[in-house]
């Protein structure tokens, strides 16, 4: 098990979590493949830090990756 460190105090008390509401939360990028099969929707998890409150933020890499246009993959 990876112990994470809150980037905001250096606690070590970081929760795993997921932002929710009435619907799942997503991020959609600006730019991506035009005709893809997979989903513009990137999962968005979160950890909070039970020491400060901080909540961050992190989303699928791979799947951001796979639907990025092939020329910005390079950069």
């Amino acid at each position: 098990m990876t112990t994470r460190i809150c980037p905001g105090c250096g606690g070590q008390r970081v929760e795993s979590g997921k932002l929710n509401g009435p619907l799942d939360v997503y991020f959609r990028m600006t730019h991506t493949k035009f005709l893809t099969h997979r989903s513009s929707s990137i999962e968005v998890s979160a950890h909070i830090c039970v020491d400060c409150g901080l909540i961050s933020m992190f989303g699928d890499v791979e799947h951001a990756q796979a639907i990025l246009p092939d020329d910005s993959k390079d950069s």
